[in-house]
């Protein structure tokens, strides 16, 4: 648990640095991929899957950018998935 809690925590380090050309919307956008990549790993009940979303909701009226949240952490989450041998 603690490589996957590592895991997440990487992504969103990494997150931090790919979504900075999102003029503007990089910190919500970085919350929102955070959150759905954290659900997909960690389950919902998970902790740091619940603080995600405390995040997620204090900026969830950016409901334009939701479809390319989904989209990317389908991407990150099979990218590191495919690096670590599997989560």
């Amino acid at each position: 648990m603690k490589q996957q809690i590592f895991l997440v925590r990487t992504i969103q380090q990494h997150l931090g640095q790919a979504t900075l050309f999102h003029k503007g919307k990089s910190q919500i956008l970085t919350m929102k991929i955070a959150y759905e990549t954290s659900r997909r790993i960690l389950g919902d009940n998970h902790l740091d899957t619940q603080q995600s979303a405390m995040s997620l909701l204090v900026v969830y009226f950016f409901e334009d950018s939701m479809d390319l949240v989904v989209q990317l952490a389908d991407t990150i989450f099979t990218t590191f998935q495919n690096q670590d041998g599997g989560v």
